[in-house]
């Protein structure tokens, strides 16, 4: 369960990449090329893991990005360890995690006061691509592709298979401009249900950073 609570955090990670740009000009591109070419500012991924024993664990992160500067703010529930549950006084089997990763001038920091090198992976993307997708379909309007994912291709679409018992589902959904969303759903080989949905947004943003 705490391997797949991990994958998660990586696969919100990975749908709250920024894609690279690229110049598309007038000629027509379809759910595939706006995957691959758009450059999010903002990107929201709200993540609802029910365990098989009834068990609910949330999940928010949220991403910000200034040119090559960006803020990473996250929420999530996680089991608390025993360690943990001594040291809080509580008996209560769930702990809500949070913290703030600022990404300034090439540098890293969870205070904004000590900077340093990246604190995660930075080879993770979201790739979408047709031949990795099962039952591909797409609306009459081009604006929504639902298509389901084997174990092996997950990990290359979406660089974790969250330990799914089978096939993944997955759903994006764009205005015809941009891609607006995307949303993963799957049931772990333990039982527990997850959906990853994943917000995008592209007006300029100024950033705050703590003052050193």
């Amino acid at each position: 369960m705490k391997k797949t609570l991990s994958l998660i955090l990586v696969l919100a990670l990975c749908l709250g990449c920024v894609f690279a740009m690229a110049s598309c000009g007038e000629e027509e591109r379809d759910i595939y090329d706006l995957a691959a070419d758009i450059n999010p500012t903002k990107t929201v991924t709200f993540v609802d893991y029910k365990a098989a024993n009834g068990d609910e664990l949330e999940g928010e992160y949220v991403l910000e990005c200034d040119g090559a500067d960006s803020i990473f703010t996250y929420t999530y529930d996680r089991y608390r360890t025993t360690e943990e549950a001594i040291a809080d006084n509580s008996s209560e089997p769930i702990k809500t995690i949070s913290g703030v990763v600022y990404c300034k001038d090439g540098k890293y920091s969870e205070d904004g006061v000590a900077w340093g090198s990246s604190p995660v992976a930075t080879e993770i993307s979201f790739n979408l691509a047709a031949d990795k997708l099962t039952d591909a379909q797409i609306s009459e309007d081009g604006k929504t592709l639902t298509a389901t994912l084997t174990s092996e291709n997950a990990k290359a679409v979406l660089g974790t298979d969250l330990s799914a018992d089978g096939t993944l589902s997955i759903k994006v959904t764009s205005n015809g401009t941009y891609i607006t969303g995307v949303e993963v759903s799957c049931t772990t080989a333990l039982g527990a249900t997850v959906l990853v949905r994943t917000s995008y947004s592209y007006n300029k943003l100024t950033l705050e950073f703590p003052e050193s």
